[in-house]
């Protein structure tokens, strides 16, 4: 339901926006919502400030439900990546058809890797491997998030291939049980796979076999594009900005343009550039089209979580279960 009110595009907003970031403070999701933050800050974009809020839990529902219900008057708003749209397809009751986009800020693309002791001379490999031995290649993942769903897309791109699907956390947690051995691929953020790279000083780190973006990284000069091996994918993660359904339109318009102005922030685009984000800011039609390709792509996909014994289970029945045990 839309809210009506008697303050003008030009009044708003009057009071301080809330913006719910559903993770924990720290991590990469939470620093780019607040890099934009600070980037409104500094060049006095909006005449109040924006609040974050971490309502971590639940791989963002939590966060992205609470924001969901609140009054849409666009005083409390959602900074949410692909995650949004993957839950909807894994048993989740809602998706971003409960929302309107108002921008996106950034992006950044996948970096496929292996442990220090992985011998897949390229990610073409890996799936040829995984189809000679279907379930035997262990794919880290967080359940339901992006890297689930690079995971299942990765084997559309060999017929036959089956990864062993390994509910993990974070990246974090994704690097630590590759390096001990104990997955085999995962995939990261370019700014995750420098963080955690194999160098001289570093050499039980992450080695890079494929990046999917459509050309080679700067950053990554010496590692090959998927398509350069014969694995046609591109895919990454975008900094997505939601509003509850109902939010009055001028209001999304006004978010819109603070956001778009943050974008052009000299300051915000040296931040990105050392987190390896491509300040990209999309708005309206443009928007919507990145939104239903993404959708598109998910869509496609045989969505189900692999038990640890390799065989597949229905999702709505392991995110029950999980709610269960976990509370």
């Amino acid at each position: 339901m839309a809210v009506a009110s008697s303050e003008s595009l030009d009044d708003f907003p009057r009071k301080p926006i809330k913006v719910i970031v559903p993770f924990g403070p720290g991590g990469a999701s939470d620093t780019l919502a607040r890099i934009v933050q600070e980037a409104i800050r500094r060049d006095e974009l909006a005449p109040e400030p924006l609040v974050m809020i971490n309502v971590p839990g639940a791989g963002g529902t939590i966060g992205s439900r609470r924001a969901k219900n609140a009054r849409p008057d666009g005083y409390t708003i959602l900074n949410l990546h692909d995650g949004i749209l993957t839950a909807k397809h894994t048993g989740h009751d809602y998706g971003a058809e409960e929302f309107i986009p108002i921008a996106s800020t950034g992006s950044s693309h996948t970096v496929v890797c292996t442990g220090p002791e992985g011998n897949w001379p390229d990610l073409k490999q890996v799936l040829v491997e995984a189809k000679k031995r279907p379930g035997e290649v262990k794919f880290g993942m967080n359940l339901g998030a992006p890297s689930h769903f690079v995971g299942l897309q990765l084997e559309q791109k060999e017929e036959g291939a089956s990864f062993g699907m390994i509910p993990l956390q974070g990246g974090a947690d994704r690097f630590e049980k590759l390096v001990g051995g104990h997955v085999d691929l995962s995939i990261f953020s370019v700014s995750e796979y420098l963080q955690f790279r194999m160098t001289e000083r570093r050499p039980n780190g992450l080695r890079a076999i494929a990046y999917l973006g459509p050309e080679r990284h700067p950053q990554l000069a010496g590692t090959p594009t998927g398509i350069e091996v014969g694995v046609d994918l591109v895919t990454g993660t975008t900094q997505f900005w939601w509003a509850p359904k109902g939010t009055p339109a001028d209001r999304i318009e006004k978010l819109g343009d603070i956001l778009e102005a943050a974008m052009k922030s000299e300051w915000l685009e040296s931040r990105y550039r050392q987190k390896s984000v491509e300040p990209i800011c999309l708005r309206g039609d443009p928007l919507l089209q990145l939104i239903e390709e993404k959708e598109a792509q998910l869509a496609s996909l045989n969505v189900g979580d692999l038990s640890s014994s390799g065989r597949k289970v229905p999702m709505v029945r392991f995110v029950i279960a999980a709610v269960i045990v976990f509370g």
